[in-house]
Formats: C-alpha cells, structure tokens, sequence
C-alpha cells in the first residue's frame, strides 16, 4: 500500500522520485546516493517512497539534526 503524502509536497516527492529511478537506471551496483540534510518528514518520505517504489533498493539515515541525511543503495549492497 502506498504512503498519501501532502499534495504541497508534490514537487519534492517527484523530485525524489526522478533521482532514485535515475540512480537504478544508471549508478553502478556498489554506489549509493545520498541525498542532502532535510528535515525528519522529508526523510520520512524518502524512505516510503523507495520502499513504495524501487524494491530492489535500501535507505538509511545518518548523521544528527539538522545534518541528518538519507543514504540509498542496492538491497545487495546492505547484505554484504
């Protein structure tokens, strides 16, 4: 089931969208993205929506507030 998100928060979710499907598409098998500091409901819906979207790929945050960040990458990568 996919997350509803803010109809505000449009122009970010498809932002987000077009970078992780251009990362799947193009980036090497042990690369990841990272995305810039945002807040923790932006984090939040990158999360849902690599989750909602692109199966083969893992998130993580790191770092602490107000540097928090997600990292994506490969489902195989994690399992390393």
């Amino acid at each position: 089931m996919a997350f509803s998100y803010p109809e505000s928060d449009a122009d970010f979710v498809d932002k987000v969208k077009t970078d992780l499907g251009l990362f799947v598409k193009s980036s090497p098998f042990d690369s990841v993205l990272v995305f810039p500091p945002v807040n923790s409901f932006y984090r939040f819906l990158i999360h849902q929506l690599a989750q909602d979207n692109f199966d083969q790929l893992r998130t993580f945050s790191i770092g602490e507030d107000p540097d928090r960040r997600i990292v994506v990458c490969t489902k195989d990568l994690v399992a390393r």
